[in-house]
C-alpha cells in the first residue's frame, strides 16, 4: 500500500515538488504523494529515491511526473548501470526499465506487486500457499527471441515514449546464439537505410533468412530456462492429480505445455486462436483434439459446449488480457475440479481468480521471473474446487 510520506509544501503555481518514492504501482512506476496528497506515477524511479519531481500530466485523482533531479538515491539502486543505452528519456532504449535497480530489489518488488493485487482483489489465501519468487537463472544473456526495429541507419529497440529507434550494436539480455543472429542482421543491413520503420522478429531457433523474409514464427516463451521450469512445475502437479483425467487447455499455442501433459490424459482438448499454431499441434500430437477458436468471441463458449467434452482439469495460459469470462467456461465444464492458471499479467490474473473465488480456492501460487529488469513476471497458480 502507498504510505503517506510527509513531503515539503509545494507552491501551487509550481510544476515541481520534492518527494520520496514510497512504492511501485502495479505497472512498475514509482509512486509519490505530492504535498497536496495526490499520487504521481513516475517512470525511472525506485522506492527510497528522494528527488525533485516535475509534473508532466495531472488528472483529477492522480498524475504523472518525471524525476528532474535525484537528491538522495534509493539504497537499492545500482552503483553502476551495466548498459550504456539504459535510461528513461526519449533518447534511451525502452527495453529494460528496471535495470537501474539491483536484481534482489527487483525480485522483492515483483513479490510486493503480486501480494498487493491479491489484497486489492480480496482473494482468500491460506497460510503456505504463497511461495517465494523464483529468480531468473541468468540475470543477463537469457533472451531467446526479440523484436528489433530498423529506421534510417539505426537497428535496435524503440526509444522511451518515442517512435525513434535507438541504435544498439550489442544487447545485454540476448543469449549468445541470438546475439550472433543479431550481429548477422546488423551486417546485412549495414549499407541499407530505412525510410520507414522495419520490424524483424529474431529467434535463436530460426535462421537469419527467415528473419529477413519476415516469415511468421510461432510464439514461444522468451526465456528458455524459466520456460523449462514452468513446464516441469505443471507436469509435476498434473501428474500427481491426474489418473488419465480429461484435460482442457485454453490458449495452448503450438503445444508448449501440451507436449509435456498429453501423456497424462486419455482425453485432451486444446484451444487457441492461432490457426498456424493449431495446425502445428495437430501434426505433432494427432491424439489431441485441437481447435482454432477465438476465446474472446461471444459464441466460443457455445461452440465448446456443443463439443460435449467432460473435462476434469482446466489449464490456461492466456495473454496479458487474461480471461475475464472464465466463469462462463467453467459453467460449460461443471466437472472441472482442478485449475492450473499460468499468467504473464498479475492484474488480469488477480481479477480472474477473484471472479471464481467462491467456487475455487488457491492451493499454490508462485511468481517466476522470466523477464528480468522489467515489471513483468509469470505467475504460476493451482486451484481446487471448494
Amino acid at each position: 500500500m502507498i504510505k503517506k510520506i510527509k513531503n515539503p509544501p509545494m507552491n501551487p503555481n509550481s510544476k515541481t515538488f520534492t518527494g520520496t518514492i514510497d512504492s511501485l504501482s502495479f505497472r512498475g512506476l514509482g509512486c509519490c504523494r505530492s504535498p497536496g496528497g495526490k499520487v504521481f506515477f513516475i517512470p525511472g524511479s525506485w522506492p527510497g529515491d528522494e528527488a525533485i519531481i516535475e509534473i508532466t500530466e495531472e488528472k483529477k485523482k492522480h498524475g504523472f511526473a518525471k524525476i528532474k533531479e535525484i537528491i538522495t538515491p534509493s539504497p537499492h539502486r545500482r552503483t553502476e548501470i551495466p548498459c550504456p543505452y539504459h535510461g528513461h528519456t526519449p533518447q534511451n532504449c525502452g527495453g529494460c526499465p528496471w535495470l537501474m535497480a539491483t536484481y534482489d530489489s527487483q525480485l522483492e518488488q515483483k513479490e510486493n506487486i503480486l501480494k498487493q493485487l491479491i489484497e486489492r482483489y480480496q482473494i482468500p489465501l491460506a497460510n503456505g500457499v504463497f511461495k517465494k519468487i523464483l529468480p531468473s537463472s541468468h540475470e543477463f544473456h537469457f533472451k531467446n527471441r526479440v523484436q528489433v526495429k530498423h529506421l534510417g541507419s539505426h537497428l535496435g529497440f524503440q526509444a522511451n515514449r518515442s517512435h525513434q529507434v535507438i541504435d544498439i550494436p550489442e544487447c545485454l539480455i540476448m543469449n549468445p546464439e541470438l546475439q550472433e543472429i543479431y550481429k548477422e542482421l546488423r551486417a546485412s543491413l549495414k549499407t541499407k537505410s530505412a525510410s520507414e520503420t522495419e520490424v524483424y522478429s529474431l529467434d535463436d531457433q530460426t535462421s537469419l533468412k527467415q528473419s529477413l523474409n519476415q516469415q511468421q514464427v510461432d510464439f514461444r516463451q522468451g526465456h528458455s530456462a524459466m520456460n523449462a521450469y514452468m513446464k516441469n512445475w505443471l507436469f509435476e502437479r498434473v501428474s500427481k492429480e491426474s489418473s488419465k483425467e480429461a484435460i482442457i487447455e485454453l490458449f495452448c499455442g503450438s503445444g508448449n505445455f501440451t507436449e509435456t501433459l498429453v501423456a497424462l490424459s486419455n482425453s485432451y482438448l486444446a484451444v487457441d486462436s492461432a490457426e498456424s499454431a493449431i495446425q502445428k499441434l495437430n501434426s505433432q500430437f494427432p491424439q489431441v483434439s485441437a481447435h482454432a477458436l477465438n476465446l474472446y468471441a461471444s459464441d466460443t463458449v457455445t461452440t465448446l459446449k456443443n463439443l460435449s467434452f467432460r473435462a476434469r482439469m482446466l489449464i490456461l495460459d492466456p495473454p496479458r488480457s487474461g480471461l475475464k469470462n472464465i466463469a462462463n467456461f467453467l459453467e460449460i465444464f461443471p466437472r472441472v475440479e482442478s485449475i492450473f492458471y499460468i499468467s504473464c499479467d498479475p492484474d488480469s490474473w488477480a481479477r480472474d481468480i477473484a471472479s471464481i473465488s467462491n467456487q475455487f480456492e488457491l492451493t499454490e501460487i508462485q511468481a517466476v521471473d522470466a523477464f528480468p529488469h522489467t515489471p513483468h513476471f509469470e505467475t504460476l497458480s493451482s486451484l481446487k474446487k471448494i
